[in-house]
């Protein structure tokens, strides 16, 4: 069985799949950058953050930790392994190492 595309669906099925890939390796290249990262911090804040999407509403979990090189980053964490980080809390994120633990 053989099909034929109209150039206006090949145009826009190449279209789909070019921003799938963008899609698939911005993803990645985020991944990595995050596991690259690696710091150790007390917990400034750990909240929840809501973002209204087309399709819902997505939660993040944020945790903001103050370096002990002085510099505050804000990194989501995994929603689903709750770590109970609290004010105050020392947290070391090593590198390789997807999410922030209790140190």
């Amino acid at each position: 069985m053989v099909v034929f595309l109209t150039t206006f669906e090949a145009v826009a099925l190449l279209g789909i799949l070019a921003g799938l890939l963008y899609f698939l390796v911005l993803g990645a290249q985020t991944r990595a950058a995050m596991m690259d990262q690696e710091f150790t911090g007390v917990v400034m804040d750990y909240r929840e953050r809501h973002t209204t999407l087309n399709t819902g509403v997505r939660h993040d979990y944020v945790l903001t930790v103050r370096t002990v090189d002085g510099e505050l980053i804000e990194f989501v964490v995994d929603p689903h392994a709750d770590k109970g980080f609290k004010f105050g809390d020392l947290v070391v994120k090593r590198r390789g190492e997807r999410w922030p633990v209790k140190g």
